[in-house]
């Protein structure tokens, strides 16, 4: 899991953008576990819980007390806030958040 940080302008406004990229986003982060847990006008959070491979690895090792060690989780949180863009009159998605390597590529290769 790394933090990425992307930028997307477009000439649509911002209920449009936030269909499309409910729509595009929505299935891909499920199949990787995270969950929508908020919605606004101009924003969509989905956040997931994951255990580090140094945890499972912890847990094997030191089979049965190791076991303790799968109680350790991580949050990884994305965030995708929808901002109006003055200078074309369209409107800017901005998504952030932490995310594995195929969900990361995914967003880059997003259309809006």
């Amino acid at each position: 899991m790394k933090y990425f940080d992307l930028e997307f302008e477009t000439p649509k406004q911002q209920q449009e953008v936030l269909r499309e990229a409910l729509a595009a986003c929505t299935g891909q982060l499920a199949a990787n576990g995270y969950m929508l847990t908020s919605q606004s006008e101009v924003a969509i959070t989905y956040h997931r819980k994951y255990r580090h491979w140094g945890v499972i690895l912890l847990a094997v090792l030191f089979f049965p007390i190791g076991l303790l060690a799968l109680l350790i989780t991580d949050d990884a949180t994305i965030t995708a806030t929808i901002e109006p863009d003055d200078d074309s009159g369209g409107s800017v998605l901005i998504i952030n958040g932490k995310a594995p390597k195929n969900v990361r590529k995914g967003f880059e290769e997003l259309r809006i």
